[in-house]
Parts: C-alpha cells; structure tokens; sequence
C-alpha cells in the first residue's frame, strides 16, 4: 500500500502546473507525513485492528481522492473551454466518431423501391 501511495503522490506532483490545485509536493508531503505515522502505528504487516490507523488511513485515501477529482475537474473544465494547453479540446469535444480512411464507415443501405422480380410465363 505504501508504494501505491508514494506512486500517487509522485505522479500528482509531475502534473502540470495548470492541473494541479496548490503546490506540486504539497501531496507528496502531506502523503510522507501519513505514511509515517501509520507505519510509526503499526510497524511491519500493518495488520493491527485499531480504529485510530482506520481512520487515518481512510483520511489519506481522502486526501489523496480529492486531490484527484480536483485536477479532473480542472481538466475538464480546460478541455471545454479550450485553454492554452489544450488548443484542440473543443475539437475533441465535438468530435463525432468518425472512422480513419483505412477503415470506412460502411452506410446502411437505402430504403429503395424493392427490385423488380421477373414476370412468370403463365
């Protein structure tokens, strides 16, 4: 678990500055001073049933979400409103899903008058 959350910590902090809300090693941090005192709590297995280590682990998984949903939101807010950093969102917005000509869409065949079928001799 302490890796997967070292992992999220790092990776938010390579963001770029215009995703990310607050400082780029104020998650880390804050993720270094939770890791610490959980493993100060509960060395070795963290196996130990305590509720206090519950709830301060469940407070960075908070954390850690919210500084997420954070920068989705800013993401997308930026992609609509076509910022800087993303010059081709309103094309990627309004995009429909068009197929590359290596592929080309197949059209349903039209509605025509039905083909005339042969006259019998009789």
């Amino acid at each position: 678990m302490a890796l997967a959350v070292l992992a999220a910590g790092f990776l938010r902090a390579w963001l770029p500055a215009q995703l990310r809300v607050g400082s780029r090693w104020l998650l880390l941090v804050i993720v270094v001073v939770f890791l610490g005192v959980l493993i100060i709590g509960d060395p070795g297995r963290i196996d130990r049933d305590r509720p206090w280590l519950r709830v301060l682990t469940d407070c960075m998984l908070g954390v850690i979400t919210v500084a997420n949903a954070s920068s989705g939101v800013v993401l997308a807010a930026d992609i609509v409103n076509g910022s800087a950093f993303t010059s081709n969102g309103k094309v990627l917005v309004r995009s429909r899903c068009r197929r590359s000509p290596a592929r080309p869409h197949r059209a349903a065949p039209s509605p025509g008058p039905p083909a005339a079928t042969p006259a019998s001799g009789h």
